[in-house]
């Protein structure tokens, strides 16, 4: 597997992952909406460092993993409370339209990151 590849899967994978301590009841005391944010722009920026070339394929990955990772969690661990199932499908939407921004800065950041320093290296 060549080690893009294995980036993308493991972003989508990160990605998904990142969103279960906030759906999981009792929550875990976390920032429901900053922890998935902060590590979501954490594991992209990261993959997007360690990449060769693929940058537009991190931010897709990202985007369908927190899609995906919250759809999962959601289907696992279902609101007990009937006011809190109300907002699952309005959590679902706003989360990966956060996501969206979130990955696009992250990948954009880190790609100026790398250039500039190769610019500063020649």
């Amino acid at each position: 597997m060549q080690r893009n590849t294995l980036l993308i899967v493991m972003v989508a994978a990160g990605s998904a992952l990142c969103w279960w301590p906030v759906i999981i009841q009792p929550y875990l005391d976390l920032p429901v909406w900053k922890t998935p944010l902060i590590f979501l722009a954490l594991i992209t920026a990261l993959a997007t460092a360690l990449s060769n070339e693929g940058a537009g394929w991190l931010m897709s990955a990202s985007i369908l993993g927190v899609f995906a990772g919250i759809c999962c969690g959601f289907r696992l661990w279902w609101p007990t409370d009937n006011n809190d199932a109300s907002y699952v499908p309005f959590t679902i939407g706003l989360a990966t339209l956060v996501s969206i921004p979130v990955s696009v800065i992250a990948v954009a950041a880190q790609l100026r990151i790398q250039a500039g320093r190769a610019y500063s290296l020649d």
